[in-house]
């Protein structure tokens, strides 16, 4: 991910649109493209101040010492339905759950970084700016829990396919 400032997003400022899902993703998109252009996946958008936010489509999480930390949505980050299961899921695993407002520095002394979303599901981030992440033990963990749970559900609700081999 390239941490990138980005003025338009609230960031904790009071605004009509925080945390609305508007068909405007223009200044996300193009987050995104100037840092696929430099060379990486994807933009990791930070306040002004360098608060860590969100990505342009996901949440973002990280492990230090053991904790699972992400940004607070009192930064008027998207309440992601995903980052809500996920974080429940969390507590769920007895996993410590840190809801705040961290800058980049902390991320980047993180052990592990995950980014969250309906369609990334709960995947390891291998790198921010110039340092290196190993997927880690507790993102697998939050990967394999969550995918149970998206598996499980959609075969209620009548999939093809049990997620259980010994149901038919």
């Amino acid at each position: 991910l390239d941490p990138v400032h980005a003025p338009w997003h609230a960031a904790g400022r009071t605004w009509d649109l925080a945390t609305a899902k508007t068909i405007s993703y223009a200044p996300n998109l193009s987050a995104t493209r100037a840092s696929v252009r430099e060379g990486f996946d994807d933009a990791l958008l930070l306040g002004d101040d360098g608060t860590v936010l969100e990505g342009p489509t996901f949440c973002v999480g990280w492990i230090r010492a053991g904790v699972l930390e992400t940004p607070s949505l009192d930064l008027l980050i998207l309440p992601s339905i995903t980052r809500a299961k996920v974080l429940g899921l969390a507590k769920d695993l007895d996993i410590e759950v840190s809801e705040g407002r961290y800058p980049i520095s902390r991320a980047m002394e993180a052990d592990e970084i995950m980014a969250i979303s309906t369609t990334k599901e709960v995947t390891p981030v291998t790198a921010v700016g110039d340092r290196d992440f190993a997927p880690g033990p507790i993102t697998r963990q939050l990967h394999v829990a969550f995918t149970a749970m998206v598996d499980l559900a959609t075969y209620r609700r009548g999939s093809w396919q049990s997620p259980d081999p010994a149901v038919p």
